[in-house]
């Protein structure tokens, strides 16, 4: 059964996971009473649209690692989708009609299009609701139109394409503007991108402002951390915070305030001494 964010009754779960389907049945029943399903390997070659279009209530979809090379005309019907997940699949330019399929929509909060081979960027300004994006290993090399104007975004996976270059728009706001960038800075993980000697310095640039701003990112990925090992390193400030080691004592004395560590210390080495 899926739950809503208040707990609500949206439908049943079904899972096909990992079954030999290849071409899915066309179906004459009504299964409006499903909200998740789930064909992760379902080894599916062709269009499942005869399936997936007996389906319209669903809320989540997970149709990954398949050998889909075409973007199924029953996503257009789904008007509750929140969850999104065709990875690894043999998608190519023809993901941007996806987009358009999906597009407008205020429900889908979650995509997942990874490991396809777009080579074209997407035009996003259609899914304003996203909040987590992974479009890594996509091939893509320019930056998506719209992304830099979806204020819900929370996680955005660029990682392993082909980006030389990113928009001054991002890297080189007015002061005026600064501010207003950090969530997508902090949001944006663009690890593994063959980065121009020019980016890399304005990256660097970047992170000076912000740490000048006294803004500091908080994600261990974004846009400052999640570069190449080439890069120069960046100021101490936006460099994810190491986990600090406490000492068997300090550990004590965190769940026993009142003693002091000295006297832990004593009964420490006294009831194990090689501690």
């Amino acid at each position: 059964m899926l739950l809503g964010p208040g707990g609500e009754h949206l439908g049943l779960k079904l899972n096909l996971t990992s079954l030999n389907l290849e071409n899915m049945p066309s179906l004459d029943a009504d299964f409006s009473f499903v909200a998740s399903l789930n064909l992760k390997r379902a080894r599916l070659h062709h269009n499942p649209d005869g399936f997936l279009g007996r389906f319209p209530n669903l809320h989540e979809l997970d149709i990954s690692q398949n050998q889909l090379r075409s973007v199924p005309s029953a996503l257009a019907k789904m008007q509750h989708l929140t969850r999104l997940n065709m990875s690894d699949n043999y998608l190519g330019p023809d993901a941007a009609q996806l987009i358009q399929d999906l597009g407008p929509r205020t429900s889908l909060q979650e995509l997942n299009l990874s490991r396809n081979r777009f080579v074209h960027t997407l035009d996003l300004s259609l899914l304003p609701a996203l909040r987590k994006l992974n479009i890594s290993r996509t091939e893509i090399d320019s930056w998506p139109p719209g992304l830099e104007r979806m204020p819900a975004l929370e996680e955005v996976n660029l990682s392993h394409n082909g980006f030389k270059d990113l928009p001054l728009f991002l890297l080189a706001p007015g002061d005026q503007d600064l501010a207003g960038f950090v969530r997508l800075y902090d949001s944006l993980d663009i690890t593994g991108n063959p980065l121009s000697s020019d980016t890399q310095s304005n990256l660097r640039q970047l992170a000076s402002r912000l740490q000048a701003a006294g803004i500091t990112l908080q994600r261990p990925r974004n846009l400052l951390t999640a570069v190449n090992p080439e890069n120069q390193e960046l100021p101490v400030s936006f460099r994810p915070a190491q986990p600090s080691v406490l000492t068997p004592a300090r550990r004590v004395q965190e769940i026993f305030p009142s003693y002091n560590e000295q006297s832990i210390n004593h009964l420490i080495q006294s009831v194990a001494p090689d501690v």
